[in-house]
């Protein structure tokens, strides 16, 4: 956690509830950042297999507003950059 929560020291169990219900929250975020980032990356993936458009241009249909933000969160989801993935499925 990068935030801190302060709890006060007079009524502790008071602050237990809304901890519980921010971290619940955060979760949720959370997650949902984790599918909204994977329904990024299949169309991505789509996109590099099924047409001749440019990797900058894949980025920008794909939702990342930044070619390097998308080539370096590619290669971390699938362990090669969007030039090697599209290259390794035509060479199949």
């Amino acid at each position: 956690l990068s935030q801190q929560v302060i709890v006060p020291v007079q009524h502790p169990e008071r602050a237990l509830p809304k901890v519980e219900e921010w971290l619940h929250y955060r979760r949720t975020d959370q997650e949902q950042d984790i599918r909204e980032d994977q329904k990024r990356m299949e169309q991505a993936k789509k996109l590099l297999l099924s047409t001749p458009l440019s990797i900058a241009e894949v980025s920008e249909r794909s939702g990342y507003g930044n070619y390097r933000v998308f080539t370096k969160a590619f290669k971390k989801s699938e362990g090669v950059t969007p030039s090697q993935y599209r290259r390794n499925f035509l060479e199949e």
